[in-house]
């Protein structure tokens, strides 16, 4: 009996042993499984921090030849605008023959007067001339003989000039019943209307001499100094959809008082699209200088300010805000913020952030001179 007891108690410990063994065997096991799942998230997370975000292009800035120009507002406006008014007064219009937009030709008839009290005026004046001609030379022929006087011939000869200039005078409002355009143009005001009896000096038609129009620019007084007569101008005015190009004519010698302003004067081509009171802007060609450039596609836009992302030697890109300047071609001027030595990315430009890996995808040289290249056919 005590030895079955002793023997029992040696297995019982044995076995509790094994148990003992086996548990710490599958602790082990299961920690190691656990801690190698746990890891690979981290090892693969570790890794994708060296992939690249973006396969990209890159390109070098360019001195260019940048056509400068300088930017205005202001009217279009008729070069010069004739007013016809009535010549003589206390006559009834009889026809209208012009309306607002003909275009008319010098001495063409736009309106006529009643004239039969004028014509019965005439015919009286004419008969009156007549006689007082018939006398002169009757007094001229008499003063030879004897059979008038010298003082009678003087009467006679003034009294032929008196009746003479009366002619005239009365010719002349004969003519003034017919209403005739004083030069080629265009018809923008009428006010005369069938019916009415003017007075002299009223109103009757406005027209646009010879169909031009101008743009009166508004510089300031630095801006117009950049100016001469002959510089090219391209503007854009309401109502139209192509650019117009002028050439300054003028450039007033002061400033106006209230606006501080000088007024530029830049003919225009005679064109129907165009229409005298229009706004308009438009740019001055100042020639071309040489300022460093990129292509637009490089630039982003960003909260209001622009940015270009720099090629860095570690493979990643920079962030660089920088100040643009004009459009021209498919380049864009940069201010300041990059220097000429610098890459920027090309494409895709906007779907990165600063301090990304990139892969550059095109050798350095053959990107920029494609580019350069493809820009540069786009200017001529």
């Amino acid at each position: 009996m005590h030895k079955f007891s002793s023997r029992s108690l040696r297995l019982g410990g044995l076995g509790l042993l094994a148990l003992l063994l086996l548990t710490a065997l599958l602790m082990w096991f299961f920690f190691t499984h656990d801690q190698s799942a746990v890891d690979k998230p981290a090892s693969g997370k570790a890794s994708g921090e060296h992939r690249p975000a973006l396969t990209v292009s890159l390109a070098s800035p360019q001195i260019s030849d940048v056509p400068t120009s300088l930017f205005a507002t202001g009217n279009v406006t008729a070069w010069q605008e004739a007013v016809i008014s009535a010549e003589i007064g206390g006559l009834r219009l009889e026809k209208i023959n012009a309306n607002v937009g003909d275009v008319v030709k010098k001495g063409e008839l736009l309106a006529n007067y009643v004239r039969s009290t004028v014509e019965a005026e005439y015919a009286q004046a004419s008969a009156r001339a007549a006689n007082a001609a018939d006398a002169a030379n009757r007094a001229r022929k008499l003063v030879r003989i004897g059979g008038v006087s010298r003082a009678q011939l003087r009467t006679a000869v003034n009294q032929e000039k008196i009746e003479r200039a009366r002619l005239v005078v009365t010719t002349e409002r004969l003519a003034q019943t017919r209403v005739r355009a004083p030069d080629d143009g265009v018809i923008s005001s009428r006010r005369a209307a069938v019916g009415i009896v003017s007075n002299v000096g009223q109103e009757l038609f406005r027209i646009i001499r010879q169909n031009r129009l101008e743009w009166r620019a508004e510089l300031t007084v630095q801006e117009a100094a950049l100016i001469k007569p002959g510089t090219k101008a391209t503007l854009r005015a309401d109502g139209v959809d192509n650019d117009i190009s002028g050439t300054v004519r003028a450039i007033a010698p002061g400033a106006d008082e209230r606006s501080r302003n000088v007024v530029v004067y830049v003919d225009l081509p005679p064109t129907s699209n165009l229409r005298a009171g229009a706004f308009a802007e438009g740019r001055f060609m100042l020639g071309k200088k040489k300022l460093l450039s990129v292509p637009q596609k490089s630039l982003v836009l960003r909260d209001g300010f622009g940015y270009v992302f720099v090629h860095e030697q570690n493979g990643r890109v920079a962030e660089r805000k920088v100040k643009s300047g004009q459009r021209f071609g498919k380049r864009v001027v940069i201010i300041s913020g990059l220097k000429a030595e610098e890459q920027v990315v090309l494409d895709g430009a906007g779907f990165l952030n600063d301090g990304d890996l990139v892969l550059v995808v095109e050798p350095e040289h053959g990107a920029n001179n494609k580019q350069g290249k493809h820009d540069d056919d786009n200017e001529q």
